[in-house]
């Protein structure tokens, strides 16, 4: 809302080459801010904007959709505390897409994704499209197929063509990432 239109309005302050204002319509470039507010606010999924002649710009904005929480607590604990780092976690959407820190999860509520990848960097694509639309699917689909939710994922590199998908009744099972 207001965070949104004052990064615009900041956006548009100044002018080309000291003479044409960048708030002049036909000189707004609408995909350098389409990109500087993708930037500036991670929960935005997408962002469109149009010129409405003579003077307004429509701006259209879809939000990430929330799947889980991603979190790197399956790193060698050992190598952890030698380098001095502490589990980083971050909301995940459903495309795989990192977009704010958050906090460590327990429980049944919120889907966990566990890594041993040493990074979890706000920001970006942690986990690939298409394995993410899997992963949605399953869990969709999984509490009617065998009576049970879903509580969480593992991918860890010591099974790299593997995920695990955790049950809340405490079993796994295993799905390959690339089919």
């Amino acid at each position: 809302g207001d965070d949104v239109r004052q990064s615009l309005l900041s956006s548009l302050q100044g002018s080309y080459l000291g003479m044409v204002p960048y708030a002049f319509l036909l000189a707004t470039p609408t995909g350098v801010l389409a990109d500087r507010l993708k930037h500036d606010f991670p929960l935005i999924a997408e962002v469109i904007i149009t010129k409405e002649f003579p003077r307004t710009l429509a701006v259209t904005v879809k939000e990430r959709m929330f799947f889980g929480i991603m979190c790197n607590d399956k790193v060698d604990e050992a190598v952890a505390l030698q380098e001095g780092r502490q589990t980083q976690c971050a909301y995940l959407d459903t495309q795989g897409f990192a977009y704010q820190q958050a906090p460590q999860t327990h429980g049944f509520l919120i889907v966990k994704i566990s890594t041993d990848m040493p990074d979890i960097a706000v920001g970006t694509q942690l986990i690939e499209k298409e394995m993410m639309r899997r992963i949605v699917e399953i869990s969709q689909k999984m509490p009617s197929v065998i009576g049970t939710p879903v509580t969480g994922y593992e991918f860890l590199s010591a099974i790299p063509h593997e995920v695990r998908v955790m049950t809340k009744q405490g079993f796994f099972l295993m799905i390959e990432r690339d089919t």
